[in-house]
């Protein structure tokens, strides 16, 4: 099969394949973060998921973007106040 419309179709599941294992890795990365081990099973999509760097480099990068918003916020929040 070399038509066309498959060589699309193979390409947009790639695509899709490609962008279900990154958000996959973001949510592993946040489960990691909400279990300090004492959690029950079911916490993550496998019973037994390894802690990757591809999952640490996820929590850390998510952690930097909380850690902007928040600073980004609170200096609006001080303009705000200033301007009264």
């Amino acid at each position: 099969m070399s038509c066309p419309e498959c060589k699309e179709l193979r390409r947009q599941l790639t695509i899709q394949r490609e962008a279900n294992h990154a958000r996959n890795i973001e949510m592993d990365a946040l489960h990691f973060v909400w279990c300090d081990g004492g959690c029950e099973g079911g916490v993550h999509r496998w019973t037994k998921k390894e802690l990757t760097m591809e999952i640490v480099e996820a929590a850390e990068k998510n952690t930097r973007r909380l850690r902007d918003w928040y600073e980004n916020h609170a200096a609006d929040q001080r303009r705000a106040k200033e301007k009264g």
